[in-house]
Parts: C-alpha cells; structure tokens; sequence
C-alpha cells in the first residue's frame, strides 16, 4: 500500500468514526426538547441515551469482532454503516418512548461493526511505530462528531424540531457506505514470528481465556471501562441539560459551546496525547498507558470545577481544559488494545476495550446518574444533576490506578503477544 492511498484510508475511516458519533450523540443534544415533547424522566432519558444501546452494541460486538479477525473487514464495516444510518433516520419517525428504544437497539446493532474491524483494518495499514499516531487521528471521530452532532443538531432541532434533527445525521451515512465499499482494499493481515503459540488463536473461548492471562491487557479494560463512566457517562450525556437548568439557554446556543468545545478542544486533546505518548514509548513502552494514567487523574480537578460553580465563564473554562486533558487519553487507551493484543485477535479486543467503556459507561453511567437526580430532585430541584455527577470523582483515581498498574506490564505483555499467530 502506498503512503497516498494508506492515509486516504486512515481518512475515510475517520470519516465513518465521525458519523458513527453523529448518529450516536445526536440524541444527548436533543434530550431536553425530547423531554419536553414526549414527557419523559431524567431516568428514560439515561436508559434512552446509554444503557439500551450500550446493551445491545456490547452483546454483539465481541462475536462480530471475532467474525472480523477471520473475514473481510471493510464489507463489515461498510454495512454496519449503512445499517446504523438507517436506524438513526427512523428515529426521526418515532411518536413515544418504545420506538424510540427500538430505533436506539438498532443504533447499537449496527455499531456494533464499526470500530473492532477498523482498528484492525488501521493495525495492518500502519506499522507499530505509527500505530498510536494513526489511532489517535481516527479517535478524532468523538469529538468531531460531537461537533456536528451538537452545533448542527441543535440548530437543526431550533429550526425543524428534534425529529428532523435525527433524519438529517442519519442520511449521509447511507452514501458514505457505499463508498467505503467500493474504495477500500482489504489489506494483509499481519502475521506471528515463527515461534507461534497456536493454541491462543481457536476458538472465541480460547481468544478471550488468552487476552486475560495478559496483565497489561486485562488492566487496561478495567481502566477504560471507568474512564467510560466518569467521563463518557456524565458529562459527555448530561452537560447540555446542565446548562439549560443552570443557564436556562436555547438548544443552538448550547450547541455551538458544546460542539466547539468537543470539536476542537477535544480533538487537540487526542492528536497531543498521542504525539506526546508516541515520543515518551521512545524511551520506554511503559508510558503507552502511564500517560493515561496521569491525565485521568489530573482531569478529575477540572470535573469537580464544572461541577461546583454556577458561574458561567468558570464552569465553560473548567470544560475547556477538562475536555483537553481528559481527551488525550483515547489514541494511547485504543492503541493498547491492539499493541497488547496478537494480530489474530485485534478485533476481539477492541471489541472487549469498546464494551467495557460503553457496556460500564455508558450503559450504567446516564440510567445511574439519571435515576440519582430523580431521587434528589424534590430536595435540590434543578440542582439534583450537578449533585449526582459530583458523586462520580472517586472513579477517575480508580480508573487511573488501573492504567497505572497495566503500565507496568506492558513490556512483557508485548513480547508474549510477539510470539503468537
């Protein structure tokens, strides 16, 4: 593959990642005009938002993922595109809260095909000396997507209502699978030395019992699945019904800061966490997942700062940083999942990465959150959010203690995976 036609892929790939958030976001810019419309809890909205979905994308991401380390990666991916993007249009159709649920379930499903198979498409495409570099550009799809899913979402929502909102994030996807289906190559998957542990490689049992026995590895998905509750499933749900109880402001006002503050902020957060973890792997690999360790527990400083003020210049500059350093984690957590894990079974274990952040994060952080507001509601009125988020700090030293550990593991997790098919 030439050097051209390796990063038009790393382009387009990052392009299905930015819709693949657009569809999935798009409904936290709508929660309050939903609520308003159809008469739904905070505890609906949270289970709407995250657990259903989480629930269905985790059930069948491991088996596909499996599916994808042993079949054609880009035609899985090509469709789950199109699928999803369909199931975002018909969102827009929905008249209560049980089809919007089944529109959600098939949100999940068709996800479920997206990011496994591409991290293994990007592993092959890409050698391990710029492997975190290229995963970190493709993890720009989040807060890109969050980007459009906000500004454009919003907008959308003020001038058309919310259901037109989801009809025009879901349609473009439809066109872009079939691009991806007819542009990009499958490309050689990368192979063992000779010296090959070939029982790792069987069955989706024997692939998962292996992956476990890696210290590295297993520390890693303990790590990333609380960095998906305290960040994935708090603010990245609820702030913009924070700052409509606080502020009282209109949807595309809350749009544009958000989607600006995810967009760009988060994105330099990604590419500079990537380029710094890229350089400090130099002097010792350790620092693939020390650096994640140290960002998430400084972040949870600017967390309880957005939190604890109701000032508005304070609490939008604590998300700035917040969302910059918190968002320097994606590129090396995700490049892990494939560095520390054999070619025959990258897709399995981005899989197992994505469920644990979205399963523990985002299936029980928005329903937990959601379900605690409502309890304290009667007490603290529109206050109850704010408070039920702050009950979720201790999580960020939790999750940083267990990067820490897996960083110390690293070395001998890749060179018992060096020696595997």
């Amino acid at each position: 593959m030439t050097f051209k036609y390796r990063h038009y892929v790393l382009g387009l790939l990052t392009l299905v990642y930015i819709f693949n958030f657009v569809d999935r976001q798009v409904v936290v810019i709508l929660i309050e005009p939903i609520k308003e419309d159809l008469g739904l809890t905070d505890g609906q909205l949270g289970f709407l938002s995250g657990t259903i979905f989480a629930l269905f994308y985790t059930v069948l991401g491991v088996p596909i993922a499996r599916f994808a380390d042993q079949a054609v990666r880009k035609d899985i991916v090509a469709g789950a595109l199109a699928f999803w993007s369909l199931m975002t249009t018909v969102s827009g159709f929905a008249t209560g809260f049980f089809h919007l649920v089944l529109a959600r379930i098939g949100l999940g499903i068709g996800q479920a095909g997206c990011t496994p198979p591409i991290h293994s498409l990007l592993a092959d495409y890409f050698p391990m000396e710029s492997r975190t570099n290229a995963i970190s550009i493709y993890s720009m799809g989040p807060p890109l997507g969050i980007l459009v899913a906000f500004v454009l979402g919003g907008w959308v929502a003020e001038e058309w209502g919310w259901r037109m909102a989801f009809i025009v994030a879901g349609v473009p996807g439809l066109l872009l699978a079939i691009v991806v289906y007819f542009t990009i190559r499958e490309p050689e998957r990368e192979t063992a030395n000779s010296d090959q542990d070939t029982n790792a490689s069987g069955s989706l049992m024997d692939v998962l019992k292996y992956l476990w026995s890696l210290h590295a590895w297993r520390h890693l998905m303990f790590g990333a699945a609380l960095v998906g509750l305290a960040v994935y499933g708090t603010l990245g749900t609820w702030m913009p019904s924070i700052m409509r109880r606080t502020f009282d402001m209109q949807t595309t006002e809350i749009g544009i800061i958000l989607g600006l503050n995810g967009g760009v902020t988060g994105a330099i957060g990604l590419l500079g966490g990537g380029l710094l973890t890229t350089y400090l792997m130099k002097r010792d690999p350790k620092w693939l997942l020390l650096t994640p360790a140290i960002t998430l527990a400084v972040s949870v400083i600017f967390y309880v700062g957005v939190l604890a003020t109701e000032n508005f210049t304070i609490m939008v500059s604590m998300l700035i940083i917040f969302s910059l350093v918190s968002g320097s984690i994606g590129g090396p957590q995700f490049s892990a999942a494939q560095t520390l894990a054999p070619a025959s079974m990258r897709a399995v274990s981005s899989s197992i990465l994505l469920a644990a952040v979205n399963l523990i994060g985002i299936g029980i952080g928005p329903l937990a959150v959601g379900a605690l507001s409502d309890a304290l509601a009667p007490q603290f009125g529109d206050a109850s959010l704010r408070i039920a988020l702050l009950c979720t700090a201790p999580l960020f030293f939790w999750g940083a203690f267990h990067f820490y550990l897996a960083s110390g593991w690293v070395q001998d997790n890749m060179d018992r995976v060096a020696k595997v098919a």
